[in-house]
C-alpha cells in the first residue's frame, strides 16, 4: 500500500510521531487514515534513518490496543539507535564494493600481467638476443650492468647522444 504523507515526511527527514491515529492525522494524509482505520493502528512512531544526508530506511514503532505518547527522550534514543544502525549498514554496503573494486583491481593486475609476458614473448621468441662486442671498455660495462641486473636499483646511464645508451 502506498502511503504518500508519511513517505514523503520521513524521506525529507522528519519524524512522524502520531498519539492518537487517525484523529491526528493532517487532512492530506487520506490514504494513511484508511490505511490505520483498516489496521487498528491506534498511534505510530516513524523515524528516518539517514546516512550523508539522505534517507536511507525508516524504522516505525506501532501500538495497536490505545492510543499511545511518545516521550521526547525515548524518540531521541530510538533516533540514535535507528542512526547507528543505518551508518553501520552504510559501512558494510562500502567495505563490500571496496572489496568488489579490489577484487577486480587484482583480476585486471593477473590479466596485464599476462598479456605483458605475452607481449615479451612474442617480441624475443626462443633466445634472448646478446650484445657483442670486442671493446673492452663495452665488455666492462656489460660486467657492471651484469651486477646490477640482478638487484632493484636504478641506473643513469650518461652519454652523448647516439652512443647505444638504449641497448
Amino acid at each position: 500500500m502506498e502511503l504518500p504523507w508519511w513517505r514523503g515526511e520521513l524521506e525529507a527527514g522528519r519524524i512522524v510521531a502520531r498519539e492518537n491515529l487517525p484523529f491526528d492525522l493532517p487532512p492530506e494524509a487520506l490514504a494513511e487514515a484508511e490505511y490505520v482505520k483498516a489496521v487498528g493502528m491506534k498511534a505510530h512512531l516513524g523515524l528516518p534513518l539517514v546516512v550523508g544526508g539522505r534517507t536511507v530506511a525508516m524504522v516505525g514503532f506501532d501500538a495497536y490496543h490505545s492510543p499511545r505518547q511518545w516521550p521526547q527522550d525515548l524518540v531521541i534514543r530510538l533516533k540514535l539507535v535507528g542512526e547507528v544502525f543505518a551508518q553501520a549498514l552504510a559501512r558494510s554496503r562500502a567495505e563490500l564494493k571496496l572489496a568488489s573494486a579490489l577484487t577486480e583491481i587484482r583480476r585486471l593486475q593477473e590479466r596485464l600481467e599476462a598479456e605483458n609476458a605475452c607481449l615479451r614473448q612474442a617480441a624475443w621468441p626462443g633466445v634472448q638476443p646478446t650484445l657483442a662486442s670486442r671493446s673492452p671498455l663495452f665488455n666492462v660495462v656489460l660486467d657492471e650492468a651484469a651486477q646490477v641486473a640482478a638487484t632493484s636499483s636504478t641506473v643513469l646511464l650518461l652519454g652523448e647522444t647516439g652512443t647505444g645508451k638504449e641497448v
